[in-house]
């Protein structure tokens, strides 16, 4: 990324789905990403419906706990949800709110 006069930038990767449930296959592609793609952070970006799906396992409010639990330890992973904030579920419409 390049620097700008007013910011500067880091690099973030972010991890989408509806982790449901969240595993260690998950908390393992993210620790690879941060170290092989120097990221400062990763975002775990929970979202409410697979849309490919019929109903999810576990509710949305279990997915957020548990994912927040098996990412305790690694302060460089951060779960949120945004579907409400931005009112869609799209990877556009997320990539342009943050």
């Amino acid at each position: 990324m390049k620097k700008n006069k007013k910011r500067d930038y880091i690099k973030i990767g972010i991890l989408g789905g509806t982790f449901d449930p969240p595993h260690k296959g998950h908390l393992y592609i993210s620790k690879i990403a941060l170290k092989k793609l120097r990221l400062k952070k990763i975002l775990w970006v929970i979202t409410k419906k697979n849309p490919l799906k019929n109903k999810p396992y576990l509710k949305l409010k279990e997915r957020m706990n548990l994912s927040k639990e098996i990412t305790r330890k690694n302060k460089k992973i951060n779960v949120k949800y945004f579907d409400e904030k931005i009112k869609s579920t799209s990877t556009f419409n997320l990539l342009n709110y943050i």
